[in-house]
């Protein structure tokens, strides 16, 4: 148990350096040479850059330890904020791109429509509402399955949050321009790995359907039809249980009782 638990805590640690601390002391520094350079006339002063860092050293350097440690501290949760503000920023890159459900005037990209491609497709061969169904079909999917899908969505998510250090980047050339330049080459970037990634995942989710939907039917306790059967028959079987409909059956209402002697006419 310590070492799985060892194990956990160092990839999650690997995974908060890698999307958190890294990129967010990379933008820091940023700030910090645009807050100091500005918009002027020589956007990349390096001579004045070399003294202000030497000066920042001797500053560290001649502190205390206390205040040594309070600047590190200081740093850290710098990078980290800056980490979590691209992480928010990544959430209204995703609703542009992806589009929101529910919105008045959703907007199409290339993306939405490859998402709304798989949905269509399942609907037409299977007659089947996917996003009913997924939840259900996560559940019977073989794990190696499953982990190639999770593999597919961390994948679309990091180009979502490369999207969102372009906003990010795109904001700071207010105070700095040559951040802007920075900020539109890394959202072009986003914005085509998740182009690709999202084609990937949309493929990989249609795979799914196709592998899963015949263990869906028998887990939910349905007789499978014959492999020639229609694949619509084969979702038919399953969309009462999305819909929380009874199945489409004949009741069971047993052997008919005996006819009864004839009625008369009482004014017979």
């Amino acid at each position: 148990m310590t070492g799985f638990l060892a194990g956990v805590g160092g990839k999650l640690a690997e995974r908060w350096l890698s999307r958190l601390a890294l990129p967010g002391a990379v933008y820091a520094a940023c700030v910090a040479v645009a807050l100091l350079l500005g918009q002027s006339a020589v956007p990349f002063d390096f001579d004045r850059l070399a003294d202000e860092a030497a000066r920042s050293y001797d500053d560290v350097v001649g502190a205390r330890p206390g205040a040594q440690a309070a600047a590190a501290v200081g740093a850290v949760l710098t990078a980290v904020f800056a980490g979590f503000a691209a992480q928010l920023l990544a959430r209204g890159v995703r609703a542009w791109w992806f589009g929101r459900t529910g919105a008045r005037w959703p907007l199409r990209t290339s993306m939405s429509r490859s998402m709304e491609q798989v949905q269509q497709r399942v609907s037409d061969f299977y007659a089947l509402d996917l996003a009913r169904a997924w939840p259900r079909l996560w559940l019977v999917l073989p794990e190696r399955v499953r982990g190639e899908v999770r593999a597919a969505v961390r994948a679309v998510d990091g180009a979502v949050v490369c999207g969102g250090w372009g906003v990010a980047y795109l904001a700071l050339g207010l105070l700095w321009w040559p951040a802007a330049v920075v900020g539109l080459a890394t959202l072009l970037t986003g914005w085509q790995l998740a182009r690709e990634r999202t084609n990937d995942m949309a493929a990989l989710v249609e795979s799914a359907v196709d592998v899963g939907i015949r263990p869906l039917a028998r887990a939910m306790g349905r007789t499978l039809p014959p492999e020639d059967a229609s694949a619509r028959k084969l979702g038919a079987m399953i969309a009462p249980y999305l819909h929380k409909r009874a199945p489409s059956r004949a009741p069971d209402t047993g052997p008919l009782p005996p006819p009864g002697p004839p009625v008369r006419n009482p004014r017979g």
